[in-house]
């Protein structure tokens, strides 16, 4: 099945090997300790240039939704036209 996209604002897209990466789960408020000195995936900056990491959570019990965690502070994910914090996500990491 073909599936076609309008792109209206510029984006990057992270491609590379599957086995390159994986999900460390993370409860509260990020800190780098919490993922085993493994290293995020660089998602892009706050306004302020503070680096955004990529992160995933579950929803209202629904399918998992991408969004974004900084250093000391929690997921913040789009959900419903607004953005939704999680205390219980997971960062993507290096391996």
């Amino acid at each position: 099945m073909n599936r076609y996209f309008q792109i209206r604002d510029n984006f990057e897209l992270l491609v590379g090997a599957r086995a390159a990466v994986h999900w460390v789960p993370v409860s509260g408020k990020l800190s780098l300790d919490k993922l085993g000195g493994a290293r995020p995936v660089y998602g892009g900056n706050e306004a302020n240039q503070e680096p955004l990491y990529v992160a995933q959570a579950a929803l209202e019990g629904r399918a998992v939704q991408c969004g974004k965690v900084k250093v000391n502070g929690q997921a913040h994910l789009p959900y419903g036209g607004k953005e939704i914090i999680a205390e219980n996500y997971s960062v993507l990491v290096f391996v």
